[in-house]
């Protein structure tokens, strides 16, 4: 299975953070269940963007099938389209469209994960499930800071690894038991110490490691 990032229809686009976080996160989320074999996000990441060929995909990736979306994003709800392609004759194998508020973000990504298992004949595990859920921070802004942070994190420039820093440490504000945005920060510090200006190496590496440390306890 190949998860293509999801189109960004929102007429802001400053969205574009945010559909590339669920797009990451339903990846993340099939990638917890045996019996599915899924593309890395660093393999679908050459088509981000543009129109693609499914049946180009699928071959150049190995898989049978792909899965491709839209999400839009307004105010306090969000509107995710999803359906999943069989690549050898380009019929659908299930489809969806959610209407929710944003509180609701978290099942619905569950629900995309359950349905596209059950349309693969892949069993879902309660171990499978609890896996998928183990991530989920308490509160929906902590989780739109870490999408935040992270598309910060992706311009490796010393400013943005600063904002991005900064992002993960008001996520790990709102919910200090956030197990990805600790691991944010210990990213940030670590990039900093190649990327950063003027920076104190051996201070960065010790506040890199010890939000690093704090990630792994959590989680």
């Amino acid at each position: 299975l190949a998860v293509l990032y999801f189109e960004n229809l929102a007429k802001d686009p400053e969205s574009e953070y945010f559909c590339a976080g669920i797009t990451e996160d339903i990846l993340t989320d099939l990638s917890k269940i045996k019996g599915l074999r899924v593309a890395s996000r660093n393999a679908v990441a050459r088509y981000r963007g543009g129109a693609v060929d499914l049946a180009k995909v699928a071959a150049d990736l190995n898989v049978g099938a792909v899965l491709e979306g839209s999400v839009r994003r307004a105010g306090g709800r969000v509107r995710i389209s999803a359906q999943l392609i069989n690549a050898a004759d380009g019929f659908h194998l299930w489809a969806e469209r959610y209407d929710r508020t944003m509180d609701d973000v978290f099942a619905v990504q569950e629900e995309i994960a359950s349905s596209i298992a059950e349309a693969l004949r892949v069993a879902l595990s309660p171990a499978d499930a609890a896996r998928i859920q183990q991530d989920r921070p308490a509160d929906v802004g902590a989780y739109d800071l870490y999408l935040r942070g992270r598309e910060k994190y992706g311009g490796y420039t010393d400013t943005m690894l600063r904002e991005g820093l900064e992002l993960f440490r008001q996520a790990t504000e709102i919910d200090p038991e956030y197990a990805l945005a600790w691991a944010g920060i210990a990213d940030c510090y670590g990039q900093l110490c190649q990327w950063g200006l003027g920076v104190d190496v051996a201070e960065y590496s010790r506040l890199g490691l010890e939000a690093a440390r704090r990630a792994i306890a959590l989680n």
